[in-house]
């Protein structure tokens, strides 16, 4: 039984986590999302990547908060639209694009916590 509540609390964490229920449908497909291997992203996303990564780095050194409010809604924004494109590539059946997706989607969320451990540090 003991098993069986880890098994259910594991799924219900996937089903939870709109990232992890994208990511589980995708390999559920058959496709790996290579996370740590497979970096290779659209250059617009890698544009924009490097260009929310100067925004952090000066808001943390200039102590920023509001700087620091615009990335986490630009980023809420992002990852909302991301999900939305998911969810249309899984419905479509379009799997290996869905994979390419939640890889996308996996820097967003771990960019947004990279942020919010940044507003931590400043209310301190």
């Amino acid at each position: 039984a003991m098993q069986w509540a880890t098994r259910a609390n594991e799924a219900y964490q996937i089903l939870k986590s709109p990232f992890r229920r994208a990511a589980y449908l995708v390999e559920l497909h058959g496709i790996d999302l290579q996370v740590e291997s497979n970096t290779a992203m659209p250059r617009a996303f890698l544009m924009q990547q490097m260009e929310w990564r100067e925004l952090l780095d000066e808001a943390r050194a200039q102590r920023d908060l509001s700087t620091l409010e615009k990335l986490e809604s630009e980023l809420s924004t992002a990852r909302k639209e991301q999900l939305a494109a998911i969810a249309l590539q899984l419905e479509e059946k379009h799997y290996a694009k869905a994979g390419e997706g939640v890889r996308q989607l996996m820097f967003l969320e771990k960019f947004a916590h990279e942020v919010s451990q940044a507003f931590e540090a400043l209310e301190a």
